[in-house]
């Protein structure tokens, strides 16, 4: 199997391009492609399909090898390969995903033609619980307490076309992200499982993130993690709509057009780091 390796801001993942619709029986490997041990290692699959509706279809798996709806960095990547490895030129590209067709931004080099920017628009943010995948009868869960390991933690939960939990602390390198992480992730009230942000302020444009990612444990990056903490920042008034998310391994851009689209718009480098071919029956 012939695969590619990308990465936005070290968030990274196996691109497996299935555009010619091959039979591909991908899920019960990939935790093992995944291992950094014995795989290829990464923080989960993509598979490209073919679609009738955009420039192709992104399938995506955590590490665990449950799928997941959207993520941010994953589809940036993907644009990324279209345009190096399929000749999209764009600048303006589609790509569809379990949450809906995206709509997907080149900031071409004008001298060497290369990307040095892609923007995603992500869609509206949703408060609701019916969506979020909590009860029904919520309708938004903004500066409200859950209760973790017996310490209550004001939470502000949100969908970014996947689950998130947001939560402000004073400083994010104190915070024992392998226990809260995981804790918060499987809690009672999620229905699927959540996303969870731990977000430090910095100012009314900067904060900082970390990033436990449901199903692959803590990240160095998550695009859909950083639309959510921008919007949860934003919405209790901690920041401006246009914040700088500052991650392990680098800075993503998050803009909230609030007041006309109500989307969100995600910008970043991403980049491609290898080619391999693997034989799945090897790997352990």
């Amino acid at each position: 199997m012939n695969f590619q390796k990308m990465h936005g801001l070290g968030n990274d993942y196996i691109f497996i391009d299935n555009l010619d619709e091959q039979s591909l029986d991908i899920k019960p490997y990939i935790s093992k492609l995944c291992n950094r041990n014995t795989g290829i290692g990464s923080d989960g699959v993509v598979i490209m399909e073919k679609s009738n509706k955009a420039d192709c279809f992104m399938r995506i798996y955590n590490s665990d090898g449950s799928e997941a709806e959207m993520c941010g960095n994953a589809i940036r990547c993907v644009a990324l390969y279209l345009y190096e490895e399929k000749n999209i030129k764009g600048p303006e590209l589609k790509i569809d995903t379990l949450s809906g067709i995206k709509d997907i931004t080149l900031n071409i080099n004008n001298t060497t033609k290369e990307i040095e920017t892609v923007r995603v628009n992500m869609g509206s943010p949703s408060f609701k619980g019916s969506i979020i995948g909590i009860d029904p009868k919520i309708n938004n869960y903004i500066n409200r307490p859950i209760i973790i390991n017996g310490t209550t933690l004001d939470v502000t939960i949100l969908s970014m076309g996947n689950p998130h939990t947001v939560v402000f602390v004073d400083d994010i390198e104190k915070v024992d992200i392998n226990k809260l992480g995981p804790s918060i992730e499987n809690h009672d009230m999620f229905k699927s499982r959540t996303n969870v942000e731990f977000v430090e302020i910095m100012d009314r444009f900067r904060i900082k993130m970390r990033v436990w990612e449901r199903g692959s444990g803590e990240t160095l990056a998550c695009g859909t993690g950083a639309c959510a903490a921008a919007v949860a920042a934003t919405i209790t008034n901690r920041t401006n709509n246009t914040v700088d998310i500052y991650m392990k391994n680098g800075v993503l851009k998050v803009y909230w057009d609030f007041d006309y689209t109500n989307n969100v718009y995600l910008t970043g480098t991403v980049n491609s780091v290898y080619t391999g071919k693997i034989k799945l029956k090897t790997i352990k």
